[in-house]
């Protein structure tokens, strides 16, 4: 693999993706995002230490002084700058060309990724906010006689009636809850908190466990970078990761219904 490639889609790339019009993800898109994240991870470790080794001589250059130092430590400055932008995000994109994928198609695919991450974040206060508008609307109805006009609490239901359709989803694009519910159907065997987690990875805040892997001695970044290649390889062969599973008991069997009494003759 050529470390030296670009780091981001070239023209020709952006040019061979012509987004679908609904937003919609495949199967194959998502089993592709997973796989190309696994390899991303790997060539990450990989590439850290050189662009920790040149921060390391940059600092040792500050604590000398002097004005040469200081004049080169700016000027390499920004091409560590620039060297550390291509390591988390030029990495996903030659890891997709490894594994013969288009890398426009690849960033278009993590970006609803991340849009249903973030969408299955919200749903549990997204449910709260249901069942208070559920009580909102019944106290509006109780209402009726105690000096409120007919119109004042029509306004109040309605008001419960679009919060609730809110909570519920119905103003979301229709392509996240399409998108949402495909990963249910195509892996069912993945729990929604992992889906979570494996959606917002390609954000900002998930993109940061890449920072310190350059340093041998961080072991909590190599770490956490652990869990999350083994959260994409569970979740890219349809099983909860480790810490994943369902808390909640399986529902005993039902027992088997009596025979019916034998006829008597």
């Amino acid at each position: 693999m050529d470390q030296k490639a670009s780091g981001s889609a070239t023209e020709q790339e952006v040019a061979a993706f012509k987004a679908p019009a609904d937003s919609a993800l495949t199967d194959a898109q998502v089993k592709a995002y997973l796989q190309v994240a696994l390899l991303q991870f790997d060539l990450v470790r990989r590439e850290a230490p050189a662009w920790h080794q040149k921060v390391a001589e940059m600092n040792d250059r500050a604590k000398s002084g002097g004005t040469l130092a200081q004049f080169r430590n700016a000027v390499e400055g920004v091409g560590a700058l620039g060297q550390m932008g291509d390591l988390i995000g030029g990495s996903y994109v030659r890891a997709s060309r490894a594994l013969h994928q288009n890398p426009a198609e690849m960033e278009w695919v993590r970006d609803r990724m991340n849009e249903v991450g973030g969408y299955l974040m919200a749903k549990p206060m997204l449910a709260a906010q249901v069942q208070a508008a559920e009580q909102m609307r019944a106290q509006a109805s109780q209402m009726s006689g105690m000096g409120l006009t007919a119109d004042q609490i029509a306004e109040m239901k309605k008001n419960a009636d679009d919060m609730a359709a809110n909570a519920r989803g119905e103003n979301q694009p229709k392509h996240v809850l399409a998108n949402a519910e495909l990963l249910h159907r195509v892996r069912p065997g993945v729990p929604e908190a992992q889906w979570t987690q494996v959606g917002l990875f390609g954000a900002a805040s998930g993109l940061a466990v890449f920072a310190a892997l350059g340093d041998s001695t961080d072991t909590e970044s190599h770490r956490k970078l652990d869990e999350f290649r083994t959260l994409f390889q569970a979740t890219l062969d349809g099983k909860p990761a480790p810490g994943m599973e369902d808390p909640r008991p399986a529902a005993p069997a039902a027992a088997p219904a009596p025979a019916a009494p034998a006829p008597t003759t």
